[in-house]
């Protein structure tokens, strides 16, 4: 009896040997099959095409062979896999992805091959409201799949922690039951706002790698250099086309050293949305601890770096997820008892990132490729409920079924002038009440301002005069302009009532319209520029052609005198923004109701609002088709004017110049002032320096202490020096250049 029992332990112990011989059998072939590419064999195309183009030369190996069946992503880069893994060498180096603006053009390809796939991973709290906001996600993947083609392939989930509450958990389990969509971590929920949030950024990650390569069919390392994946949250609409120019950016230049992308918030950390934050981890890492400081941090032991950072909100090559989710784990265990979630979240996209072989970031220029809904923001869970946001997400169709048609209501005109029920009359027969003479020279500026910004009005005047004061510069040609303003609200200061009354008398440029002036009346504003430029210049030859600026943005004019010299310009030329195919905003400044904008249309081309720029005949062509349109009031004048109207009128869409530079929107009047030293320092004169220094931020306050009476200055310990305010400061006007 013990004897047999010892037989069958002995053959139990030899069968688990066998198995695991075999296992490891299994894994050093693996092993070395996924490490074939790093020891000679591994391929860096420098774009597809060109590798494409050498399978096809090679004997019994076509990939044009048999085009038709070639469909997926997965296929093609199957292809590129069963070279990369045979005796030969491709001999193709340099960089892997190739660059988005020599995107591959085969006769086999249905959109351009930035990635094999996109795995998407929504970030989800396990609350009864996330359960609607998920809802819409899919519906939102359904519509797109059942009208797109030749979109990335995607394939997406939910990522949950665990919650206590077990009917809520019972209400998450159910919902998988029916769509088997989300995945449940084994962490608990923490209810704090914003430690939430780095709780569940760890938790994807690693949810992410079990998926992409441990419990799913396991992707290979060739095809993980050509996946990405996107982690954001679970109230983020992605147009699933325009991401497509997100992940083209990990193609670019930067693709050897930035293989990760940032969708932060619009100032994260303090900076404008377009950039990434590069910012001092302050707090030291002891303190990152919070109450437990046994933990410390092996490798990350720096208390003060200067990494660029980010947000949550991230996309990363799939090649270089495993690591980073392993770094980010070990990380997580010696700060998760900290209450100072910032600089956790510096610490995971800075020093974490780098150490995972990350070496930049880049921050998406795409604003049009996620849309968040403000579902956490109390302004809009007050005036809006869930249905209304489901309307604004399924708002984001699939190209397919967007029309590039004005919308009926835009196409409908009014019977006369006299029409009784024309609700705009009244606007039409009011436009302008007060106006100079219309300038005889080829080029005009029309400017739009707010009757406060006496500043901004100010410094164009300023530079204008500059312009004339320097005559050995022969493309310095003067550029008359005149100001747009409406009538003064009733909530109007009485002191910039006055003063704006003052400046009128005084200067004589100002075109003053007969409707309120604010930000909703932009579009009666600019057909007063229309009508002014039609009706007050009628009879003589110039100008020419017509400049439309806000007055936050810069005509440069050397370049504009350039301009004109181009006898084979388009009607319409966009000098600070150009935009083909856009959305219409749903909420937030810039926002059209469904009635303002129906669904599934296209905005016409047009011209973004900072700069514009159009010719004699098509603002007549445009002001005539807008003074018999029945709808007027359109907030967004920008697209009104450049997009709708233009082309009701068929005008020929703008062309874009935007790269020539020639108008920029600089957004202030002290970024104006700035731009304006280079202008008053070639004048060479004394008095304009001392008018332009009351507006430069780093001289106004020489400025002031120069204007000190003396004896006050004696009384406050001060050395009065006028004569700084009399010396523009030559050096800091050329190192603005």
């Amino acid at each position: 009896m013990k004897l047999n029992f010892s037989f069958k332990i002995y053959h139990l112990a030899a069968l688990v040997g066998t198995v695991l011989f075999i296992c490891t059998l299994q894994y050093n072939a693996l092993s070395s099959k996924s490490q074939k590419l790093s020891s000679g064999k591994k391929y860096q195309a420098r774009d597809l095409e060109a590798v494409l183009q050498n399978l096809g030369e090679q004997k019994d190996f076509s990939p044009w062979k048999d085009a038709s069946k070639i469909v997926t992503d997965e296929q093609k880069f199957a292809l590129l896999d069963k070279k990369a893994n045979s005796d030969e060498d491709l001999k193709v180096n340099e960089k892997l992805w190739m660059d988005s603006k020599n995107l591959m053009k085969g006769h086999w390809l249905t959109h351009p091959l930035t990635a094999g796939k996109l795995h998407i991973f929504y970030l989800t709290f396990p609350t009864a409201d996330e359960a609607k906001h998920r809802e819409i996600i899919r519906q939102h993947h359904k519509e797109w799949k059942q009208n797109s083609t030749g979109i990335i392939p995607i394939s997406y989930r939910f990522v949950t922690l665990k919650i206590s509450d077990k009917p809520t958990m019972a209400g998450i389990m159910h919902e998988n039951d029916q769509f088997d969509d989300i995945i449940v971590t084994a962490t608990m929920f923490n209810s704090q706002k914003d430690r939430k949030n780095v709780l569940l950024m760890n938790e994807a990650m690693k949810v992410a790698k079990k998926f992409l390569f441990d419990d799913f069919p396991i992707i290979t390392k060739d095809l993980a250099q050509h996946q990405v994946a996107l982690f954001c949250r679970s109230t983020d609409i992605i147009n699933l086309k325009e991401i497509e120019h997100t992940i083209a950016q990990m193609n670019g230049p930067a693709a050897k050293v930035s293989n990760m992308i940032s969708f932060g918030p619009k100032k994260p950390y303090g900076v404008n949305f377009r950039m990434i934050a590069q910012d001092y981890l302050v707090t030291p890492i002891s303190e990152l601890l919070g109450e437990d400081k046994t933990h410390s941090i092996h490798h990350h032991s720096i208390t003060r770096v200067t990494p660029m950072t980010c947000g949550y909100k991230i996309m990363i090559r799939c090649d270089k997820l495993g690591d980073y989710s392993d770094l980010l784990d070990d990380a997580w265990e010696d700060v998760k008892y900290s209450n100072n979630t910032e600089e956790i979240l510096k610490l995971f996209t800075g020093i974490i990132r780098l150490q995972a072989g990350i070496q930049a970031v880049t921050p998406n220029s795409f604003s049009h490729a996620i849309l968040t809904l403000p579902f956490e923001n109390a302004e809009y869970n007050s005036k809006y409920n869930v249905d209304v946001m489901k309307k604004w997400a399924l708002d984001m169709k699939p190209p397919a079924v967007m029309k590039h048609e004005i919308p009926p209501v835009y196409m409908k005109n009014i019977e006369s002038l006299d029409d009784k029920d024309d609700k705009y009359k009244r606007v039409r027969t009011d436009l302008i009440r007060d106006t100079p003479e219309c300038p005889n020279e080829p080029v005009l500026a029309l400017i739009t301002t707010s009757r406060k910004n006496f500043d901004e009005r100010n410094l164009f005047r300023l530079y204008r005069e500059s312009i004339k004061q320097t005559p050995q510069n022969p493309y310095y040609k003067d550029i008359p302009m005149l100001f747009l303003i409406g009538l003064p609200g009733a909530n109007e200061n009485v002191n910039v009532t006055k003063r704006l009354d003052l400046e009128i008398k005084e200067h004589g440029d100002f075109i003053m319209g007969g409707y309120e002036d604010k930000y909703d009346n932009l579009s009666f504003k600019t057909l007063s520029a229309y009508d002014y430029v039609v009706n007050h210049c009628k009879g003589q030859e110039n100008p020419k052609r017509i400049f439309f600026q806000d007055d936050d943005s810069f005509l440069v004019v050397d370049k504009v005198t350039k301009m004109m010299q181009n006898s084979t310009l388009a009607p319409i030329t966009c000098l600070a923004g150009f935009n083909d195919e856009s959305r219409p905003f749903r909420f937030g400044k810039y926002n059209l109701t469904f009635t303002e904008w129906e669904t599934g249309y296209w905005f016409p081309s047009f011209c973004a609002g900072p700069c514009s720029a159009m010719e004699r005949s098509t603002v007549k062509s445009i002001y005539d088709t807008a003074m018999k349109s029945q709808e007027l009031s359109f907030k967004l004048e920008d697209v009104f004017f450049t997009g709708v109207l233009r082309q009701k009128a068929n005008v020929k869409p703008p062309a874009d110049m935007t790269s020539n530079k020639i108008c920029d929107h600089l957004g202030s009047k002290n970024a104006i002032a700035q731009r304006l030293e280079r202008y008053v320092a070639h004048t060479k004169n004394e008095s304009l320096s001392m008018v332009l220094n009351e507006y430069l931020p780093y001289k106004r306050k020489e400025v002031i202490k120069a204007k000190i009476p003396e004896y006050a200055n004696k009384q406050m310990g001060i050395d009065t020096k006028p004569e700084i305010v009399n010396q523009p400061d030559e050096n800091h006007a050329e190192n603005s250049l």
